[in-house]
């Protein structure tokens, strides 16, 4: 990491006392409604999300030393809106550390983006068959399994910086 790296990931986290866990942001983007061309997939997927990153902060064997926190947002499926909202998680404080994302249409916009920023993207529905170098596809079918890839990913990134 360069220097400057480490000078915005310090002013990131504050003040910190020895005993407090370390913060990591996540930021989401889940399809709370239908909108204008969607599915409303997020009603279901962001409680199991919520309930992996629950059973991961109160497990000390995950991740000693780290607490994780959600920024989420209402993408209604339409990337144009999901653009506006990845603009917003990457340029409002604290910093994120990975991004997850809901529908094709807006995993597509938001994987396509990530290596700008060198940013992990964990979605659990795309549809095409692209690689993207940064995305990390899920199946929403069973929260252990999201739980279980969830904390390899977050791990991999710890480990990486």
């Amino acid at each position: 990491m360069t220097v400057l790296s480490w000078l915005v990931l310090v002013g990131a986290l504050g003040p910190l006392r020895a005993d407090d866990p370390v913060p990591l942001h996540i930021g989401g983007t889940f399809p709370m409604e239908a909108g204008s061309g969607g599915w409303a997939g997020g009603q279901a997927c962001l409680p199991a999300v919520q309930m992996a990153l629950e059973d991961v902060n109160n497990r000390p064997d995950v991740l000693p030393g780290y607490v994780l926190h959600m920024n989420t947002s209402n993408s209604k499926c339409q990337p144009g809106l999901a653009t506006q909202q990845l603009y917003d998680l990457l340029y409002t404080p604290p910093t994120k550390l990975m991004l997850l994302a809901g529908c094709s249409p807006v995993t597509t916009v938001i994987a396509e983006s990530a290596p700008v920023w060198k940013l992990v993207v964990v979605g659990y529905l795309i549809i095409f068959k692209v690689n993207y170098l940064f995305l990390r596809r899920n199946a929403a079918i069973l929260v252990i399994r999201v739980e279980i890839n969830f904390c390899c990913v977050v791990q991999g990134l710890i480990f990486m910086s």
